[in-house]
């Protein structure tokens, strides 16, 4: 827990904070497949399991079965296409956020930092 002041320096009030450790993004163009999408996210997910012990920690096992639940809920790409981000923070939380763009998306793209 971190102690934070006001602008005045008067009252003071705690505020939870933890770090975030790992982050997926992924983004998902208008003309793209479901389908594909879970397809690619599966390979991963097999990758990474097989990496597990040199390269890749529990985290983004656990945010690729995140992804790819998030997914299951779509039968088809939004028309302006389709960003999801899931994180993760130190004490194992994980945090979804599904964002539906006000722009057409062309490219896709998936990163895990």
């Amino acid at each position: 827990m971190n102690i934070a002041q006001s602008g005045s320096g008067k009252s003071t009030f705690l505020i939870d904070t933890f770090k975030i450790t790992k982050t997926l993004a992924l983004m998902i163009p208008t003309g793209d497949s479901i389908k594909r999408v879970n397809k690619m996210l599966e390979i991963e997910y097999q990758l990474a399991y097989r990496c597990f012990t040199f390269h890749t920690s529990p985290d983004v096992l656990l945010l690729l079965t995140a992804a790819r639940n998030i997914i299951k809920n779509y039968k088809s790409v939004p028309t302006n296409g389709l960003r999801i981000n899931v994180s993760i923070d130190e004490m194992g939380t994980i945090f979804q956020k599904v964002v539906v763009p006000n722009y057409i998306m062309n490219q896709s793209l998936y990163l895990v930092i």
